[in-house]
């Protein structure tokens, strides 16, 4: 059968305490979203550099534990520079890996604890869960967060694209209670799909507004495996080939959106325009 797999998550919110260093999202409860040095599959912690100046992380701490705020520090000079994002593995193996990544000395629970980082001097800069609450149960490769950015699941998924015949299938992603006007959309993607030349997605707005995200790309190749779709991608996904793994451009752009509200239902729609005779 053929399916795909759209993934958004809308990430929760969280205590944010300072402008420039925080962290961004984490993922407590990771199957094989992110691989390690090892190549591995330990939890993770993605930190932000929201400033306008470089930040050295020498004796910044991360901590699972509210009564112990330095239970882990950068052990050595590691320069992240302004909108640059950072992932430090939670492993519990207090080691530099093979590909340069941090692992802390401790792990993350997926049933709810707490995770905060703070400076030098023990001031806290961004936590989720507090001394007397932990951050929610999380889910099976999901991370949680929230900052600039905001990220939602679409229901109804997966779904199957019948075989040999032309159809349309939509899957629907519910937004409400967010303050604000659109100022960019990102979307992700999975679809196992032989012959990939036959799809046309389309993603439309609660307001009616319908952007082409690819129409009969890739030829004969097949999937588009984490197809993440961004007017910032370098690539135009039109002159790429599959399957489609990383960035790229849709063939419309996202930009269309800019301006509308984000609240109400969403609708991505995938055409299978191949009827086998």
């Amino acid at each position: 059968m053929k399916k795909y797999h759209p993934r958004y998550e809308c990430l929760e919110a969280r205590t944010l305490l300072a402008a420039d260093l925080r962290i961004n999202e984490f993922m407590a409860k990771n199957g094989d979203t992110v691989r390690d040095g090892f190549d591995k599959t330990p939890d993770w912690i993605e930190l932000y550099n929201a400033g306008n100046e470089p930040i050295d992380l020498e004796s910044f701490r991360l901590t699972d534990n509210p009564d112990l705020p330095a239970k882990w520090s950068f052990p050595a000079s590691q320069i992240i520079a302004p909108d640059e994002y950072l992932v430090v593995f939670a492993s519990g193996r207090d080691e530099r890996d093979p590909e340069g990544y941090w692992h802390t000395n401790f792990k993350l629970s997926s049933k709810g604890e707490y995770l905060g980082l703070s400076d030098a001097e023990g001031m806290i800069l961004s936590q989720f869960g507090s001394a007397t609450a932990d951050y929610p149960k999380q889910r099976h490769d999901v991370s949680y967060g929230l900052g600039d950015n905001m990220r939602f699941n679409a229901t109804e998924i997966p779904l199957e694209i019948p075989a040999n015949r032309v159809s349309t299938i939509r899957s629907h992603l519910a937004v409400s209670d967010r303050p604000g006007l659109i100022e960019d959309v990102r979307v992700e993607i999975d679809i196992s799909h032989m012959w990939v030349d036959d799809l046309d997605a389309f993603l439309v707005s609660p307001a009616g507004t319908r952007v082409e995200l690819f129409s009969d790309v890739g030829g004969s190749g097949d999937n588009f495996t984490e197809t993440r779709l961004s007017d910032d991608g370098s690539i135009r996904i039109d002159t790429a080939s599959a399957p489609f793994t990383g960035v790229f451009q849709p063939e419309e752009s996202l930009g269309t959106f800019a301006g509308e509200n984000a609240n109400g239902s969403w609708t991505l729609e995938i055409n299978d325009d191949f009827s086998a005779v």
